[in-house]
């Protein structure tokens, strides 16, 4: 299966390297966990003092340029959703993911390759949306369901402890996180990643002219 990539990083007043972005060869999923291609494996990553251990299945697909922070996108596998999802059609009231329907797991592991960056609580936000020519909840809709996540391998959240309030969360150099989302399954789609990031000043006040983001592109499998 062929993938293609896209990646491209904004910055917005301040002025960082990117990182190269790179696409690995897929193998193919049909549901439960699979090994993946890491620079290294989990036991070589260093987690920072407020996330919990880095997992990593799956097979990357992508990789999100964010300046001197990356995130590796990896596909991981599929399940049936125990539930329905968070979003319902307007119209119908029918929920775009149904109990039952298939879902699709990712994984995205973010590190910092630089100096050390501090977050707000919200960390890296990311998101993936298949591409079609909308953007819409029906693209982006996924099932909250915590033990789903642990049957696959993925955290459910990058900070798994308590909240501690507005303050900088660092994530140091060479630190990494993870965690994972799921979407409803669609195979052999085009799908695009997009991720940023709000610095903090040392008081935990969100630097908003400072913006990080970046997206790249890849296709199911």
């Amino acid at each position: 299966m062929n993938t293609r990539t896209q990646p491209r990083a904004t910055v917005r007043g301040i002025t960082l390297g990117l990182t190269t972005a790179a696409v690995l060869a897929l193998t193919a999923c049909s549901g439960g966990l699979q090994t993946g291609d890491l620079t290294g494996d989990a036991s070589d990553m260093v987690e920072p003092a407020w996330a919990g251990p880095v997992t990593t299945p799956g097979s990357k697909i992508a990789t999100i340029p964010l300046g001197d922070i990356s995130v590796d996108v990896f596909q991981v596998g599929t399940v049936a959703a125990p539930t329905h999802g968070r979003y319902f059609d307007r119209t119908s009231g029918k929920p775009y993911i149904a109990e039952g329907d298939e879902l699709v797991f990712f994984n995205y592991v973010v590190t910092n390759h630089g100096a050390p960056v501090d977050l707000d609580y919200s960390l890296i936000l990311i998101e993936a949306f298949y591409d079609d020519g909308s953007y819409e909840s029906s693209k982006m809709d996924t099932v909250d369901d915590e033990a789903l996540y642990a049957d696959q391998g993925v955290n459910w959240t990058g900070m798994p402890g308590p909240f501690e309030g507005r303050k900088p969360y660092t994530l140091g150099t060479g630190e990494s996180y993870s965690l994972g989302r799921n979407l409803e399954y669609q195979p052999g789609q085009d799908i695009t990643f997009r991720a940023r990031y709000y610095p903090v000043d040392a008081y935990g006040e969100t630097r908003l002219f400072d913006k990080v983001e970046g997206e790249a592109s890849a296709v199911t499998h």
